[in-house]
């Protein structure tokens, strides 16, 4: 009886639960399917509610508002990153009793769209109803033309007075009036009292709120705002600029050339509309060139008022009276303009030749029109983008007052560490804090007619840290054309040698080589009272020279040139570079196939940066190390190289082409591991960097990997179009072996398509490209031999493709590289199992995978499981196989292999 009652119990619970839950589906079904009808029911309750409390029609005024209130402009559409401003405005306004609001910032920040974001919001619409009004002042510079307007709006005829006006207002139920730019009629000293009187007595008007918008960051005086004051409007941040962009643009949110784009706008929003409306016909990367020449002009939709156009926006606010008390201001403002990075105001008074006693009140006037602002956690005087631009442009700082600022950072300049340890971590931050202000004003300096050899001598000093911008690329040529017009050939060849690794793949190799070569000639017989700094330059160059020998693939003379640097350097005792020269040279040793010569130059820079304490050699060593492990296939070490490095150039240097390469490098070695979507990251990452710091020949490269990683994706269209786009960058200037590899990219692409006639010609032709680079038997030989081999097969010639993996496996055993010489050998494997000898491919992949199971190539691994499973036998070790494969293939992103391992598996 018992348990029959429990059997009842327990089927009632159960044919609860079932009731509960279809009625939980139920009610959630006609939620979801009458949620739109239960908003609009609530509007127009509201709506009614507004009736109902606000008095009837019954006079033609009141007609009048509904009318007027029903032509409001609309709410913005595209509107990002502005909610909590917005929602503060809202809160203050909807609030009980009388509020007035206003909005205040730079030109072309968003005033307006705030404000009508505000005037339109559902709060503000219940709670004023059809009693919301917007009046534009553009058109309204003074107090009489104010006074006008509000008569028409009032519908008063003739001239109306400011009784009337207030007569006709009062009495009204609860009002809310915008008016936008208003400092139209307030911004004219003359007028300003007369204005603020107006707006006082509308303010006095019961139940009448205001909230209006102001170029500047100060307020109407005479009316008691709402606390807390809404602060200035600040630029967007990134996220919002680039919802702004994309939503106007329909660009894609992912494209490298965007963030650049923006940081140039400083998420200026109408600057970043207008750029926008741009991109709907060209794309962000010609967009950003352009920049670079035209500036703000380019930013315009043909129309001459403030709303189509950067520069009559940033014109109005030049123009404003409240500049004009200060005749100092336009000199900072020309000077704050000149320096991206800001500047602290004792900093600004030595640069600033006029007395002292006058700053603060040119600073205030600046503030007050918004176009300087104080930087939010490290007090600096900023200007924005747009509006430092303009002022470049129309408005330049004349040579006095240039000379100033020349002298305050040629001297900040000899604070560098010529050492190399930074030891001083204050002075490398204030350094740091200051880099592109450095470079700007190093540019500008050079640029003239007569530059100063200090400014080149400065632009020297920099060292390394030049790396961190994108003034490089104007600024060595500049200096290198300076020397020459000042007769100083050591000079000159000092920053040829400073500005390799800038031109390195933009110009041929033989215009670097011949171009140095050249300088060394100069120096022959020149005399110099500096005669370590001539060794120096000598030492750079053989450098260089060793450099265009090994990228040539001609080792010996790079090794011969490395030796003679070295020897200079340890002469000299300049220990940094001496183990940067070390460095170099275990990249040649490395490129010659010579292992073991690689390690030993590595481990005796690492000593000398160890001992001495230098950082950026720490790095530079540990990137090199990554790549020698990553070409070893010693992965889990590559990546804690790489990892070290990336943080240490951080730390010293910051964003810098360095660091970009590190980046690259991790993303590279994550591919290798099979970590496809971090490595796909990464590689965006060192994109994104390389395009602002304008490395062109860095991103096509990154293109070239994000190809080869997309075909390990299954994406091979996306690849292949990477890969083609890298290629045309290749072709001018011409790089044969950057050419190759590309066209070896595209072959694999058309391998794993199946189009194994297709690839074994692009193979073919990356390999006569290798070739006439100097790379006859290098390790990119022995990578297209291994593909050809592949390809081969495909096409049924056991015997080519034997020939080719055998050959390649003798190329990488010389090269000590272990995972494509587990690949020839997995290669190997897959001829004999197509000759039906299944014995001596078992043995090949039993092989493969003993020599890579601690590499950690997750995808190698499972493709090598996978074979073995083929050849396994028994039905066991064979399911085992397959299992591990599956594994491994899930671990390595491999959708394709996993699913060809459970359809295996299915089958057994």
């Amino acid at each position: 009886m018992e348990e029959e009652v429990e059997k009842c119990v327990s089927s009632f619970l159960i044919e609860t639960q079932f009731a509960n839950m279809s009625l939980s589906f139920s009610l959630h079904h006609k939620i979801t399917r009458f949620q739109d009808e239960f908003e609009d029911a609530i509007s127009k309750v509201c709506e009614e509610q507004v009736k109902l409390t606000s008095p009837q029609l019954e006079s033609e005024d009141d007609q009048l508002g509904a009318f007027l209130s029903s032509l409001l402009p609309p709410c913005p559409q595209v509107f990002f990153g502005r909610s909590s401003v917005v929602e503060t405005a809202v809160q203050q306004l909807s609030t009980f009793g009388q509020s007035h609001v206003a909005i205040l910032g730079a030109p072309g920040i968003g005033k307006t769209a705030v404000a009508l974001a505000t005037l339109h919001h559902p709060t503000v619409a219940i709670a004023f109803g059809r009693n919301r009004h917007f009046i534009s002042c553009d058109a309204l510079p003074t107090a009489e033309s104010f006074l006008t307007a509000l008569g028409r709006y009032c519908s008063i005829e003739g001239k109306a007075t400011k009784a009337q006006i207030i007569a006709r207002l009062h009495g009204r139920s609860r009002s809310l009036f915008v008016f936008d730019n208003f400092e139209t009629p307030w911004e004219h000293v003359s007028e300003r009292a007369q204005v603020e009187e107006l707006l006082s007595s509308l303010a006095d008007i019961h139940n009448l709120h205001i909230l209006l918008t102001l170029r500047g960051a100060e307020r109407p005086a005479g009316i008691t705002w709402k606390r807390p004051f809404l602060p200035p409007l600040s630029p967007l941040d990134h996220d919002a600029a680039k919802q702004i962009f994309v939503a106007v643009s329909d660009v894609a949110d992912n494209d490298i050339y965007l963030p650049k784009l923006l940081e140039e706008l400083d998420n200026v929003p109408l600057a970043v509309i207008m750029m926008a409306n741009l991109s709907q016909h060209t794309s962000c990367e010609a967009l950003l060139a352009r920049w670079h020449q035209d500036k703000t002009k380019m930013l315009t939709r043909g129309f001459n008022d403030r709303l189509s156009s950067v520069d009559i926006s940033i014109q109005v606010s030049l123009s404003s009276q409240r500049l004009q008390g200060s005749p100092l201001a336009m000199k900072v403002l020309q000077i704050v303009s000149l320096l991206p990075d800001g500047v602290f105001q004792p900093d600004l008074q030595a640069m600033v030749s006029d007395d002292p006693a006058q700053l603060p009140a040119a600073i205030s006037a600046l503030r007050q029109v918004a176009l300087l602002y104080v930087e939010h956690g490290s007090d600096r005087l900023r200007s924005l983008s747009p509006i430092r631009e303009y002022v470049k442009r129309h408005n330049p700082i004349d040579s006095a007052d240039l000379s100033r600022i020349q002298s305050y950072f040629f001297k900040l300049t000899e604070s560098m560490d010529a050492t190399g340890t930074f030891r001083d971590k204050e002075k490398l931050e204030h350094i740091r804090s200051q880099l592109v202000n450095v470079f700007t004003v190093l540019l500008r300096t050079l640029e003239t007619e007569t530059p100063p050899v200090e400014a080149i001598e400065a632009t020297l000093r920099m060292g390394d840290f030049i790396e961190a911008t994108a003034l490089s690329v104007q600024l060595l040529p500049l200096a290198i054309s300076a020397a020459q017009r000042l007769g100083q050939p050591r000079l000159e060849l000092a920053c040829r040698n400073f500005g390799y690794t800038a031109v390195v793949g933009v110009q041929s190799v033989a215009r670097s080589r011949a171009d140095i070569q050249a300088g060394l000639a100069a120096l022959e017989g020149l005399q110099d009272d500096d005669d370590v700094a001539m060794d120096m330059t000598e030492a750079a160059s053989f450098r260089i020279l060793a450099d265009c020998a090994r990228l040539e693939a001609n080792f010996e003379n790079a090794i011969a040139y490395s030796n003679q640097a070295i020897q200079i350097y340890s002469k000299h005792n300049n220990v940094q570079r001496q183990a940067e020269a070390l460095k170099h040279l275990s990249w040649i040793f490395d490129g010659a196939c010579r292992p073991k010569d690689a390690r030993v130059a590595i481990q005796q820079a690492s000593s000398l940066a160890e001992a001495h304490d230098l950082p950026i050699i720490k790095a530079e060593i540990w990137r090199t190390e990554a790549y020698l492990y990553l070409d070893q296939g010693l992965l889990p070490l590559a990546e804690a190289a790489c990892r070290k490095a990336q943080e240490m150039h951080h730390q010293i240097i910051g964003d810098s082409r360095r660091y970009a390469s590190s980046v690259c490098v991790l993303a590279e070695v994550l591919q290798a591991q099979g970590r496809l979507s971090e490595a796909q990251l990464t590689y965006e990452k060192a994109a994104k960097l390389s395009v602002k710091l304008r490395n062109p020949n860095y991103v096509a490269t990154i293109s070239r990997m994000m190809g080869w990683l997309a075909l390990e994706q299954g994406d091979y269209e996306t690849g292949k179009a990477r890969l083609h786009v890298a290629l045309r960058h290749y072709s001018e200037p011409r790089s044969a072996i950057h050419q190759g590899l590309c066209i070896f990219r595209i072959g694999d692409a058309e391998i794993r398509q199946g189009n194994y006639t297709t690839a074994w010609a692009h193979l073919r032709k990356a390999r006569d490209l290798y070739h006439e680079d100097g790379r006859r038997g290098s390790i990119f030989d022995a990578s297209a031999l291994r593909l050809m081999g592949k390809a081969a097969l495909g096409m049924r010639d056991a015997d080519a493709a034997l020939t080719c993996y055998a050959v390649a496996i003798a190329l990488c055993r010389n090269a000590s590289k272990r995972l494509i010489t587990s690949e020839c050998l997995h290669g190997l494997g897959d001829v004999y199992l197509f000759n039906g000898d299944r014995d001596s491919a078992r043995a090949c992949y039993t092989a493969t995978l003993a020599s890579i199971k601690y590499l950690g190539a997750r995808k190698n691994i499972a493709e090598c499981l996978l074979r073995l499973a083929d050849v396994a036998e028994t039905l066991e070790e064979c399911r085992s196989f397959l299992e591990r494969a599956c594994n491994w293939f899930r671990r390595a992103e491999d959708s394709v292999g996993e699913a060809s391992c459970v359809a295996k598996l299915a089958d057994l």
